[in-house]
């Protein structure tokens, strides 16, 4: 796609520069450099980018698809991993949490302003290092202002009207239904107790440079999944294709989650050109396969629209998009445009939103003095806003981990550092991470370099109400027995470390989803063995094993975890590649989805 000309007094839009090679050894003292970014959406159970330990990410966003199994990432940088706070506590300061987690009452020049442990990166790997940034202002603790609000539009109008539903395909258009894969070879050599593995292969015409495979949705019998030009439900227990919804250019950009009816609002490109846009919304009840109203985004200024894909999110029935330097929010019950977030008083552009619980709104604000990011809660129904909070200057906020609690991953770009904070409900500090150790932990996220975007497309981070989980780097290598990782838990009242347990002495293991007061993790998959899916307890330990997944789908489990899609959700599994890829000849059509379940 052509780019367009660059909005004055913006900030370059393309990614830096390749990282630095990584060194024979890592360095003692905090390594200068910045890991890029992955330039797409990786996957398997989330996408590959920088997160609190990891990158210092925070505490974690709600559980997205994506896997986790991540072998290095293929993309410009790589799957990054980022660094522990290293041994030392921070100092204390009246106002902020202490080490154990107290308000301590020494004195500090900083009054008020906890304190946070910040790393620097080097050939992917942040490692944290002993200098003190402080997260709860600007340098000269201007106090939050809610006076500083962007402008926000509401409307009556939502040009064009709405279209009509269509009716859905049920599999026998161009393609037919979707291809089932081989099953009996799957599941052979089974042993008793082994979860049953099925899988479906690409039914669809693929272009050279492949088709977008987003988002996995499941809604009761079915799991559903946006890839290239059409919606596909598929039966959880076999894989059986309940029903499709074509689509008349390739899809471009879907939400994390439905609203609590099932329905999705997804976007789709405007036609098959380099030089479409990817502006058409649908509305679709995933329990059906009805598509509801459909309507174009409407545009905004100049140049205002995202560089990449755009965000959007759901949030108490609204539906809101970050174009490029504005969000636009619309009812999920008839798509009448609510209202608008445009530039405010101090030079901040609408950059990503993100939703679930709250409707998080992040602003870069690049081109005023403090070269740094505002965050606010905007009522969902009308845009108001609830709180703001300002990041110190030079730190900008890049990524939502959770939104409630809300989790932000801030960056510096002129010390090439990250931090991660978590916000009370009226947008203040609550606590950071600490703690000793080198540790370096992996997580994954999409584009950080576009003005429009989900800041939430994250997961690799999982957050429950009380702790953080997240993943360390891989220790040991193929000839010392295997590499492996561990799982660690951080408080997020105090942001210090709860436990750490591994799963499995040869193979890593990622935080995958809740399930009550338990952590289900993904053990990887490698092509001499299976997957398998373990729970944790509340204290960690020794986890139990959920789904032992078949030693005959080894081989197309480890394939999915090149940047993948991966979810979990009633003790099943399922996992898509990245990218539908298009068929050479003699080859036989590629997997669409592997899933496990009892």
């Amino acid at each position: 796609m052509t780019q367009p000309p660059q909005p004055p007094g913006q900030p370059p839009q393309q990614p830096p520069g390749q990282p630095p090679q990584q060194p024979p050894t890592p360095p003692q003292g905090p390594p200068p450099g910045e890991p890029g970014q992955p330039g797409g959406q990786p996957g398997y159970g989330y996408p590959q980018q920088p997160g609190p330990y990891n990158q210092p990410g925070p505490y974690g966003q709600q559980p997205q698809p994506g896997p986790y199994n991540q072998p290095p990432q293929t993309g410009p940088y790589g799957q990054q991993q980022y660094g522990y706070p290293q041994q030392g506590q921070p100092p204390t300061f009246p106002g902020g949490p202490g080490p154990d987690g107290t308000k301590p009452g020494g004195g500090s020049p900083f009054k008020g302003k906890p304190a946070v442990i910040i790393g620097a990166a080097v050939a992917g790997l942040l490692v944290i290092g002993s200098g003190v940034y402080f997260l709860t202002g600007n340098d000269d603790d201007k106090k939050q202002d809610e006076s500083k609000k962007p402008a926000v539009e509401q409307t009556d109008d939502a040009k064009p009207s709405p279209s009509p539903s269509e009716s859905v395909d049920k599999g026998d258009g161009d393609g037919g239904a979707a291809s089932r894969g081989d099953n009996s070879d799957l599941n052979a050599g089974s042993s008793p107790g082994d979860a049953k593995a099925w899988m479906v292969r690409n039914d669809q015409k693929i272009p050279g440079d492949g088709g977008a495979l987003k988002n996995i949705w499941v809604e009761g019998d079915t799991v559903i999944q946006a890839g290239y030009k059409k919606v596909s439900a598929f039966g959880v227990s076999d894989g059986d294709e309940k029903w499709s919804v074509p689509l008349p250019a390739p899809v471009c950009a879907t939400p994390n989650a439905p609203d609590a009816d099932g329905n999705v609002v997804l976007m789709y490109e405007n036609g098959l050109t380099s030089r479409s846009k990817c502006n058409q919304l649908m509305e679709l009840n995933l329990k059906t396969g009805k598509a509801g109203w459909k309507k174009e985004l409407d545009e905004g200024g100049p140049f205002d629209f995202p560089m990449g894909d755009p965000g959007i999110t759901i949030t108490d029935g609204t539906v809101a998009i970050a174009r490029g330097q504005s969000h636009v929010a619309y009812a999920m019950s008839d798509g009448k445009k609510l209202f608008e977030v445009t530039r405010g008083e101090e030079k901040c552009f609408p950059k990503g939103v993100a939703g679930g619980a709250k409707l998080i709104s992040v602003s870069s604000c690049n081109t005023s003095p403090d070269k740094n990011s505002q965050v606010q809660e905007l009522d969902p129904k009308t845009g108001k806003v609830q709180w703001t909070y300002r990041s110190p200057k030079d730190w900008a906020v890049n990524k939502v981990y959770s939104t409630d609690p809300l989790v932000l991953s801030l960056k510096n770009d002129d010390k090439k550092t990250f931090t991660v904070a978590t916000l009370t409900n009226s947008g203040t500090v609550r606590s950071q991470l600490q703690g000793g150790g080198k540790d370096k932990f992996q997580t994954g996220c999409g584009s950080m370099f576009s003005f429009g975007g989900n800041v939430d497309g994250c997961s690799g981070v999982v957050v429950s109400d009380d702790l953080l989980y997240l993943a360390t780097g891989d220790q040991g290598s193929a000839t010392s027995g295997g590499r492996y990782n561990e799982i660690v838990a951080f408080s997020l009242a105090t942001g210090k470390e709860e436990w750490r347990a591994k799963a499995d002495s040869k193979r890593t293991v990622v935080p995958l989803a809740m399930e009550g007061k338990s952590l289900i993790g993904y053990v990887e998959a490698n092509y001499r063995e299976a997957g398998q899916v373990v729970r944790f307890g509340a204290d960690g330990g020794k986890p139990e094993t959920v789904l032992k997944h078949p030693a005959g789908a080894a081989s197309a489990e480890s394939s999915m975890g090149i940047g993948g899609q991966m979810t979990y959700a009633d003790e099943r599994i399922y996992m898509t590649p990245s990218r539908l890829r298009a068929k050479k000849s003699g080859d036989e059509e590629a997997a669409r989805m592997l899933a496990f379940g009892k």
